[in-house]
């Protein structure tokens, strides 16, 4: 056994996960940086944001309607979280994937605000 290894099963070695594969706990440390709290606050809503856009497609493929392209570049875009919050819950009932997102225009980005 390679002593890179952390798990060796019928000779199908897999290897031991590296530096940066590692998560970090960071749940106890109290943050003191405003900026980093406000960048650390994007990144959760940006994260949820994502994995909403993934349960509406999850939903559409698990009830095997089709979403091409242009609706699945719609949805994977959306980071309103009201917005994806109706399509999820329109998901579960809707006929194609066209009709979920045939109201939605995305937000224009929002500017830096110079300081």
């Amino acid at each position: 056994m390679h002593s890179a290894c952390a798990l060796n099963i019928d000779h199908v070695a897999i290897p031991a996960p590296t530096v940066h594969q590692r998560r970090v706990d960071l749940s106890g440390y109290k943050f003191r940086s405003e900026m980093f709290k406000r960048q650390l606050a994007e990144e959760v809503e940006k994260a949820v944001a994502k994995a909403r856009a993934d349960d509406v497609l999850l939903i559409l493929s698990a009830r095997n309607i089709t979403v091409n392209d242009a609706v699945r570049a719609k949805i994977l875009a959306c980071t309103e979280s009201a917005h994806l919050e109706r399509w999820l819950r329109h998901a579960v009932t809707a006929t194609c994937a066209e009709d979920i997102v045939a109201e939605w225009e995305p937000l224009p980005p929002a500017r830096a605000v110079a300081r």
